[in-house]
């Protein structure tokens, strides 16, 4: 079987690691081993995560593989949404909102909005008790918000301040969970 993006892929198994994606000394990746996920990685009659040695794989390796997948999954999701379109041109063309099938449940599913404007005549056709259900007439709400810094201008301010100033910044910094910045160069 091959899989989109690859003509040259196969499912195909890996000497080392059996296919599983799961060499010894490289982790089941949340118990993903043997799925198809971790099949796709199998390709060109090597495997990407152990390359074929059985070793768990370099930095490199896991970038090369992360840039990969980043580029496949893109190209997929570009093609997923090309399908989509034609699925929509097939039913609309026919003046269906389906397309018949055993193993799969494709619908058209409509999006309806309503101009509020147009509802106004029904002001006068509900009673008072009808209107509190479903009107909520024009308001004008006060907000407090809390104070607020604007952290780039405090920090150029208190460079031009000097070290105290630096230090009550430096103090007030709070260091979040990172995340993954990832581009090719």
């Amino acid at each position: 079987m091959t899989y989109p993006g690859n003509a040259n892929s196969e499912d195909i198994t890996c000497p080392d690691c059996n296919g599983s994606g799961v060499a010894p000394g490289i982790p089941d990746f949340e118990g993903m081993a043997g799925s198809p996920a971790m099949r796709i990685l199998v390709t060109n009659r090597y495997c990407y995560l152990c390359n074929g040695s059985g070793a768990a794989p370099t930095d490199s390796a896991l970038l090369n593989l992360y840039e990969v997948i980043r580029v496949r999954s893109e190209a997929l999701n570009s093609q997923r949404h090309h399908l989509q379109g034609l699925l929509i041109q097939r039913m609309e063309a026919r003046g269906a909102t389906s397309i018949p099938s055993e193993e799969y449940k494709c619908e058209l599913e409509p999006r309806v909005e309503y101009r509020q404007i147009d509802f106004t005549p029904l002001k006068e056709i509900f009673s008072e008790r009808e209107l509190a259900t479903c009107f909520h007439p024009k308001y004008e709400e006060l907000i407090t918000y809390p104070e607020h810094w604007d952290t780039n201008k405090v920090k150029a301010l208190a460079k031009k301040h000097g070290d105290k100033a630096m230090a009550i910044v430096e103090q007030a910094r709070l260091v979040g969970t990172p995340r993954l910045k990832f581009g090719r160069r």
